[in-house]
């Protein structure tokens, strides 16, 4: 029998569709370590794989997994007015196509959406808001129409050689899930199209968060039985913080934190020359030299750049001694002596001189200008 190894992979890997497709199959926990919509499938003896029950249908008792290259995935997330959709290719691993866009349909003070209070209440309101709230809601459901049905109608009809075979939405509350529904079911006619929704708290749409759940829901680990109380559900996309040995993840990435692993992804498949990674912002931006410097210079004024000065925010020496020898500072004291302990960065006396040379030169240049142009005046009046 082959030995599984613990570690983290991707639900479309050979391997690991091969797990799925074993029969019959093993048991199936459910909420592993009470994470709801967290399964585990048992693989071996002493080892469970864990996956999002997304990808499981209790009913049939059997799994949606992207089969070929041309299975498609979509994924969208939509609450609040706010929509964030896109088109994965799983054998790629990242989005074809993504549109993300918001109106404000929701009632800012009183919290809540427009159309959600009308049916509640039973009676529209006739402030100018509501009817702003109204028209955006008309507009928004308008694109999201136009969205599925004309622009990506072709992933789903399977025009070309690939087709969307299953859909993960993340739609709080009635009427946005009934919205997907009536425009994939009804309107499209894919009643064959299963809608599943994302079993974890997805934060604000927008495509960023849409790649962090994507791959969020795509990852699978193999873990011991032992350490199923490690698993943890947060919202990164790594899904627990079991440690992996040093023969399957090297220390480059163990230093990395969640947010850089993520930022990593994205750019590795969205690559744009002005990310932080981009080779132009590998040096500092210093301010072209003046047209008087070679001038100031020939004078002996001093024309380096002068050392940045520390941040507002940083913490002054005195505190930072006391804090690392461990005596917290007395509030009371701390704003009894505030005034004077407050750090003030050094003054570059040499700077202020060559400054106050510069403006005295200035000044008396325009003295002894404005002195002749006087002088040529009066004798102009006198003639």
């Amino acid at each position: 029998m082959m030995e599984h190894k613990v570690g983290k992979y991707k639900i479309n890997q050979e391997e690991i569709v091969a797990l799925f497709q074993q029969e019959p199959l093993k048991k199936i926990e459910k909420n592993l370590n009470q994470i709801p919509g967290l399964f585990g499938l048992e693989i071996d003896d002493d080892k469970y794989l864990t996956f999002w029950n997304a990808w499981f249908n209790q009913e049939e008792y059997k799994f949606m997994l992207p089969q070929s290259k041309s299975d498609l995935i979509f994924v969208c997330i939509m609450h609040g007015g706010h929509f964030s959709g896109a088109i994965f290719d799983p054998s790629l691993g990242k989005a074809i196509v993504h549109k993300t866009f918001s109106n404000y349909v929701s009632r800012k003070k009183q919290g809540g959406r427009q159309l959600q209070h009308d049916i509640q209440t039973g009676h529209k309101a006739k402030s100018a808001g509501s009817e702003i709230r109204r028209n955006q809601e008309v507009k928004f459901q308008e694109k999201l129409t136009e969205l599925l049905t004309e622009t990506w109608k072709k992933y789903f009809d399977g025009e070309g050689q690939q087709k969307v075979y299953c859909s993960f939405v993340y739609c709080p509350g009635n009427i946005n899930r009934d919205m997907i529904e009536q425009l994939l079911w009804n309107e499209m006619d894919l009643k064959s199209l299963p809608i599943r929704n994302i079993p974890f708290q997805v934060p604000k749409p927008n495509f960023m968060n849409l790649i962090s759940c994507y791959d969020k829901l795509c990852t699978v680990h193999i873990t011991s039985k032992d350490r199923i109380s490690e698993l943890t559900n947060d919202d990164s996309t790594l899904l627990s913080n079991l440690e992996i040995s040093d023969e399957e993840s090297s220390e480059d990435d163990l230093e990395k934190t969640k947010e850089q692993l993520l930022n990593d992804e994205y750019l590795k498949n969205y690559p744009s020359p002005l990310s932080p990674q981009s080779a132009t912002f590998s040096s500092p931006v210093h301010s072209p030299r003046s047209p008087l410097s070679p001038i100031l210079q020939a004078l002996g004024f001093n024309i380096e750049p002068s050392q940045p000065l520390p941040k507002k925010n940083q913490i002054p020496p005195k505190m930072t001694n006391a804090m690392t020898i461990g005596q917290p500072l007395l509030s009371n004291k701390r704003k009894k002596n505030k005034k004077q302990e407050e750090w003030k960065p050094p003054a570059n006396d040499s700077l202020i001189n060559q400054s106050l040379a510069i403006w005295g030169v200035i000044l008396a240049v325009a003295a002894a200008t404005l002195t002749i142009y006087i002088w040529k005046f009066a004798d102009h009046d006198e003639q």
